[in-house]
């Protein structure tokens, strides 16, 4: 399983991807990792190679784009998010909701 920086670069790199496949030519992706928006905006790691991979692919993707922007988000500013993300990963079909917001995230909006 993949950690921390790394794993925030990868989902930066499927997010890219997966944008300009759907044709989007203007992205803002936030994260709470303040290195891996570092990464994206310079294109350099001083640690390990894979990382310096994963950030230059990133860098080549983001220059497609006509605006592709990362910003940092604190961790309590992302709490919707995180709770959507891990109601997301825990369903096994496809669910969508009209009017009333489900129970579980009613603390977050």
């Amino acid at each position: 399983m993949v950690y921390g920086l790394e794993a925030q670069l990868m989902a930066f790199g499927c997010a890219l991807a997966a944008s300009l496949d759907q044709g989007i030519t203007e992205i803002q992706l936030e994260c709470c990792h303040g290195l891996a928006i570092s990464a994206c905006q310079d294109a350099q790691l001083e640690s390990e190679s894979c990382r310096d991979d994963l950030a230059l692919e990133i860098k080549r993707l983001a220059s497609v784009f006509y605006v592709c922007e990362f910003s940092l988000i604190p961790n309590g500013c992302n709490s919707l998010a995180l709770e959507l993300t891990a109601y997301a990963y825990n369903i096994s079909s496809l669910e969508t909701w009209l009017g009333t917001i489900p129970p579980f995230l009613t603390n977050f909006v």
